[in-house]
């Protein structure tokens, strides 16, 4: 349960108020009174390619007293979104029962803030790019194992990959997301972005995928038309220990190294 003064209404309450002082809207959100998942969106808006344009966002889930609070990339062409649980901006939030109305309103709305800030956005977008010129081998075998997730999940995602043109990185983020988007569970929709948005940015998708800490693998990361490239992924904190949550497996700063 979230606490007395902090309920899955009150929350969504502060969110849609932070969202709408910066001219964006709530696009998606499912409450059951315990569990709370809402997506909005922003007016920063890319062109990343001819007639494929990004917006920018909030993604926010909150459980048993603890809120996450990530920046969020909206596709308009197909209303994709990915979640971007790596980015600097990221917020993790804890304790709040145990602080007065006042100080979990306002370490609330900071969150909120934080992850509004366009910067963020900006360098989501340089990653989108990016991975429009990568070949997706190994995010593609590590999908092989995501039916733990849920029975049939990599048919549907390596269904929906093949049946379009794009064999890029960012085809295949696509198609993770576009599976997402038909998902009912809002826990599992939820992952489902958060995979979308490691993947797109080229971060490690082990702990994502396996429920683990993520493997130090040597990676080949081919640019499509080109003889090499090299990556660097970070795994930030969220300013928090690390809790039992597999939405908060990136909290221990890391930084992993890709080999070309």
């Amino acid at each position: 349960m979230s606490p007395l003064h902090l309920t899955t209404q009150t929350i969504y309450g502060i969110f849609e108020e932070e969202i709408k002082s910066l001219s964006g809207h709530v696009i998606k959100t499912s409450d059951d009174g315990r569990r709370l998942y809402i997506r909005a969106i922003l007016p920063y808006v890319r062109q990343i390619q001819r007639g494929d344009r990004l917006r920018g966002g909030v993604a926010l889930k909150t459980f048993s007293n603890e809120i996450w609070v990530h920046p969020y990339v909206f596709r308009v062409v197909c209303s994709n979104g990915a979640i971007i649980s790596h980015a600097l901006q990221t917020r993790y939030l804890t304790g709040l029962e145990i602080q007065t109305p006042e100080e979990a309103d306002t370490a609330l709305r900071i969150a909120i803030q934080d992850c509004s800030a366009e910067a963020g956005f900006r360098n989501a977008i340089e990653d989108f790019r990016s991975a429009i010129n990568l070949r997706p081998d190994r995010e593609m075998n590590l999908l092989t194992r995501i039916n733990q997730w849920a029975p049939g999940l990599f048919e549907q995602i390596s269904g929906q990959f093949f049946s379009g043109s794009d064999r890029s990185r960012y085809g295949l983020t696509n198609a993770v997301t576009a599976v997402a988007r038909e998902i009912r569970d809002p826990e599992l929709q939820w992952r489902m972005e958060k995979l979308g948005g490691a993947m797109a940015s080229g971060r490690p998708m082990d702990a994502l995928v396996l429920g683990s800490p993520a493997l130090h693998l040597g990676v080949r990361l081919e640019r499509l038309g080109s003889d090499r490239g090299q990556h660097a992924a970070h795994l930030v904190p969220v300013g928090a220990p690390r809790p039992h949550s597999l939405d908060a497996c990136l909290v221990q700063p890391t930084v992993a190294h890709l080999v070309p």
